[in-house]
C-alpha cells in the first residue's frame, strides 16, 4: 500500500510540476488489484480537490488524473462511474457555458461507456441511475437540448424502482431531482400533465422526510408552475407558505443572508405578484415587496418587480394613480443597478400608460421613444417587444386611428410568439382587436379579440377582471350582431362568483336589460332592475348607473304598460340631466321616449289634458336630444306628431332620421302603431315607395 500511495504522489507531483510520467511501466509492473487501488487512489485525490474547490481546478490536471484512472481499471464501472462524477461536479463550477457542456458531455460520456462495460453494476445501486439523469439535465439546460432531459426522467425512473426497495436518504434527493426536471420539461411544454408528474415527485420527497430549506423552495416553484398554467390560485397560496416557512428557516440575524434565503425571498414576492395581479388587489403585494426590500437592500431587481406589479393593475385597471406608484418605484435609486433593457421597457410603458390616462402626447411620444432605442439594440428582448405593442396600443387609443391599432396586434403576436403563456401579450392582443373592430365596426375584428380573451381567462382563471372584460366584448358585439347578450350574461356571472365588483354587477344588470330587449321577457327586465338597484345603492351618485336603471324601468314599463314603471324612469332620467353638467343626447332622447310610452298610456278622452301635457313634454325633450345631434330622436319626433295629426311636420322628421342613419328597417316601420295614421298619406307612401326602391 505504501509503494501505492508514492506511485499515487509522484504522479500528481508530475503533474503540478509537468514533468513526465512513465504510465506504462506503471501500469506494467502492478497486479490487477493493486492497478484498481491505485486507480481510486488518483481519483480520491481528486474528489478531495473537486470538492473542497469553490472554483473550477485546472481541467487539464483532472483529466490527465481520470485518463490514467481509466487506463489503470478500464474494466471498473464504480471507477468510471465516479470519474463522471467529478466531470459533473467541475461542470457545475464552470461560468462558461461551452465549458460546462464540455465537462457535462464528458461525464455523459463516462457514464454511458460504465453500463457498456458492466449494465448489472447499475441495478445494484440507483446512485448511479441519479447521477445519469443529472448529467442528462445538466446537458439539456446548458446547449438547450430538451432530449437530454427527456432522457434524463427515464435514468430518474430507472433508480426510483431500484431505490423502492431500499429507501435512504439518497433516495429522498433522487425524487428531488427527479421532480425538478419533470417541472423544467412542463415550463417547457407547458402541459400540466408534466408539471403534475413533477410535483408527485416532490410529494414522494417530502413523504420520505425531505424538508430542507432548498427542497421547500423548489417544491413551491413547481406549484407556482402548476399554477401559472391552470390558473388556479391554490397551488400558488401553498407555494407562498412553503417560501415563508423557508425563509424563516434562513434567516441570519448577523445580516449576512444565505443564496437561498435570497432566493426564497425573491419567489415570495413574485408569486404574490401573481396572486394579486389574479385578484386584482394591491395591499398585500405592495407590503410584501416592501419587505423583501427592508430584508434584502441589495437585490436591486425588487424595484423593477415591484415597479411592474402596479404597471400591469394600472393597465388593467385604468387607474391613474397606480401608474403614478409604478414610475416612483422604476425611478428609484436602485434601479440604476438593473438591466437597462427591462428598465427602459418598463418605464416606456410607464411613460405611455401616464401620457395616455392624464392625455399628454408628449409624454406618450417620449415613452416611445425610449422603448424603440432600447429596441435598436435588442430587437429581440420579448419584454421591449411587449412594451412597443402596448405603446401602439395607447397611440391608437389616443387618436382613434386603426392603423396604431393594427400595429400594435402584429406585435402584440410577436411577443405571444416569444411567452405564450403569459396571459400578458394576449390581453393586449385582446384590447387591440376589440378597439380596432368597435372602432370600424367590424364584427370580424371583435371575433378576433373574443378568441384572445378566451385564451386570457383560460391562463387566469382566477381573475374576475378578465371575465368582465369578456362579457364587455361581447355587449360591444351584440351592438353589431344581436344574439351576443345572453353569452356577455354568463361572462359576468363567471367574473361575480369570484368577486362582487360593483361595476362588474353594473355590466350584469345592463346585459340583463339588453337580453330583456331580445327576447320580450320582463323575467330579464325584473333580474336587470333588481342588481342595478343593489349598485344604485352604494353608488347613489353615479349618473352612469341611475341612468341604466332609469333604462331598465323605462323598458320594463313599456313592454308591461306599467305606468309606475314609466314614472320612476322618467324621474330617474331627470335626476341624471340635473346632476351632469353637459347635455347628453341620449339621456335626453331616452328620457323624451319614455314621457312619451307614459303620454300615450294614460290617454284618456274624456280627460285629454294629462297626456297632452306629458307629450309636450315628451317633444321638448326629444327636440332638445335632436338639437344635440340624436339621431333616434328624429324618429321619435315623427312618431309623437303622427299621434297628433301634424303628418308634415311627421314626414320632416321622418326624412331627417333618415339622413342621421336613425331609421329602424322597413317592416319595423311598416308595423310601428304610433305611425298608423301617418301610413295613410300620400307623401308616406311615396316615401316608403322610395325607400323599397
Amino acid at each position: 500500500m505504501e509503494n501505492l500511495n508514492r506511485l499515487c504522489t509522484q504522479f500528481k507531483d508530475s503533474l503540478i510540476k509537468e514533468e513526465s510520467f512513465d504510465r506504462e511501466n506503471v501500469i506494467g509492473s502492478l497486479n490487477s488489484e493493486d492497478r484498481v487501488e491505485l486507480a481510486n487512489l488518483i481519483l480520491q485525490e481528486c474528489e478531495k480537490v473537486v470538492i473542497n474547490s469553490v472554483r473550477p481546478p485546472s481541467e487539464e490536471m483532472v483529466l490527465h488524473s481520470l485518463s490514467f484512472a481509466e487506463e489503470l481499471a478500464p474494466s471498473s464501472a464504480e471507477l468510471i462511474c465516479r470519474e463522471a462524477a467529478l466531470l459533473f461536479r467541475i461542470g457545475l463550477l464552470q461560468s462558461a457555458q461551452a465549458k460546462k457542456g464540455r465537462s457535462f458531455l464528458l461525464a455523459l460520456d463516462k457514464i454511458t461507456r460504465a453500463e457498456v462495460i458492466d449494465d448489472t453494476f447499475f441495478e445494484k445501486k440507483p446512485l448511479w441511475w441519479h447521477l445519469w439523469g443529472n448529467i442528462l439535465v445538466a446537458l439539456s439546460q446548458s446547449i438547450g437540448d430538451e432530449t437530454y432531459l427527456v432522457n434524463a426522467l427515464t435514468k430518474f425512473e430507472r433508480g426510483a424502482q431500484i431505490a423502492e426497495k431500499d429507501e435512504t436518504s439518497l433516495t429522498m434527493q433522487l425524487y428531488w431531482d427527479f421532480g425538478k426536471a419533470w417541472i423544467q420539461l412542463g415550463k417547457n411544454s407547458q402541459e400540466i400533465v408534466d408539471v403534475q408528474k413533477g410535483i408527485e415527485k416532490f410529494r414522494k420527497a417530502a413523504s420520505l422526510g425531505c424538508s430542507e430549506p432548498s427542497f421547500r423552495i423548489d417544491y413551491g416553484e413547481s406549484l407556482v408552475a402548476l399554477g401559472t398554467i391552470n390558473g388556479e390560485t391554490c397551488f400558488l397560496e401553498e407555494a407562498t407558505k412553503k417560501f415563508k416557512r423557508a425563509i424563516s428557516e434562513t434567516y441570519s440575524p448577523d445580516g449576512d443572508q444565505s443564496p437561498t434565503h435570497v432566493r426564497g425571498w425573491m419567489l415570495y414576492a413574485k408569486t404574490v405578484q401573481k396572486l394579486a395581479e389574479c385578484r386584482g388587489e394591491e395591499e398585500e403585494a405592495d407590503k410584501v415587496f416592501q419587505d423583501a426590500i427592508i430584508a434584502l437592500p441589495d437585490q436591486a431587481e425588487l424595484w423593477l418587480d415591484w415597479g411592474e406589479f402596479f404597471l400591469r393593475l394600472g393597465w388593467i385597471q385604468k387607474n391613474v394613480s397606480f401608474i403614478e406608484t409604478a414610475l416612483e418605484k422604476l425611478t428609484s435609486a436602485k434601479v440604476s443597478e438593473c438591466d437597462p433593457l427591462r428598465t427602459s421597457a418598463l418605464l416606456g410603458q410607464g411613460m405611455t400608460f401616464l401620457g395616455l390616462f392624464i392625455e399628454d402626447l408628449k409624454l406618450l411620444r417620449e415613452g416611445e421613444e425610449r422603448i424603440s432605442a432600447a429596441l435598436d439594440i435588442a430587437p429581440e428582448n420579448s419584454e421591449l417587444i411587449l412594451a412597443s405593442a402596448l405603446s401602439a396600443l395607447a397611440f391608437g387609443l389616443y387618436f382613434s386611428e386603426a392603423s396604431y391599432f393594427e400595429q400594435a396586434a402584429y406585435r402584440f403576436r410577436l411577443a405571444i410568439a416569444q411567452n405564450s403563456s403569459s396571459p400578458y401579450p394576449w390581453y393586449g392582443l385582446f384590447q387591440s382587436y376589440l378597439f380596432w373592430g368597435v372602432l370600424k365596426k367590424n364584427s370580424g375584428l371583435i371575433q378576433k379579440g373574443l378568441q384572445a380573451i378566451a385564451r386570457t381567462v383560460e391562463l387566469t382563471p382566477r381573475s374576475g377582471h378578465f371575465w368582465n372584460e369578456w362579457g364587455v366584448a361581447l355587449m360591444q358585439l351584440d351592438s353589431i350582431e344581436k344574439g351576443q347578450a345572453g353569452k356577455a350574461i354568463e361572462k359576468f356571472k363567471q367574473a361575480i362568483a369570484i368577486k362582487e365588483d360593483l361595476g362588474w354587477l353594473f355590466n350584469y344588470g345592463s346585459a340583463l336589460d339588453a337580453l330583456g330587449d331580445q327576447k320580450g321577457d320582463e323575467f330579464y327586465y325584473d333580474k336587470a332592475i333588481h342588481m342595478l338597484s343593489h349598485v344604485y345603492e352604494k353608488r347613489p351618485n353615479s349618473g352612469r348607473v341611475r341612468y341604466q336603471l332609469a333604462l331598465a324601468y323605462s323598458h320594463r314599463g313599456e313592454l308591461t304598460s306599467n305606468v309606475e314603471n314609466l314614472y320612476h324612469a322618467a324621474d330617474l332620467f331627470e335626476a341624471v340631466v340635473r346632476q351632469e353638467q353637459d347635455d347628453d343626447d341620449v339621456v335626453w332622447c331616452e328620457w323624451g321616449y319614455t314621457l312619451l310610452n307614459l303620454a300615450e298610456l294614460i290617454s284618456d278622452p274624456v280627460h285629454p289634458e294629462k297626456g297632452q301635457e306629458l307629450r309636450k313634454e315628451a317633444e321638448s325633450r326629444l327636440m332638445r336630444a335632436a338639437k344635440l345631434g340624436n339621431g333616434p330622436a328624429n324618429y321619435h319626433l315623427a312618431c309623437l306628431y303622427s299621434l297628433s295629426g301634424i303628418y308634415n311636420v311627421a314626414m320632416d322628421y321622418l326624412k331627417r332620421a333618415e339622413l342621421s342613419a336613425a331609421l329602424p328597417a322597413i317592416e319595423d316601420i311598416e308595423s310601428d302603431e304610433w305611425l298608423e295614421d301617418l301610413r295613410q298619406t300620400t307623401a308616406f307612401q311615396e316615401f316608403l315607395e322610395f325607400r323599397r326602391g
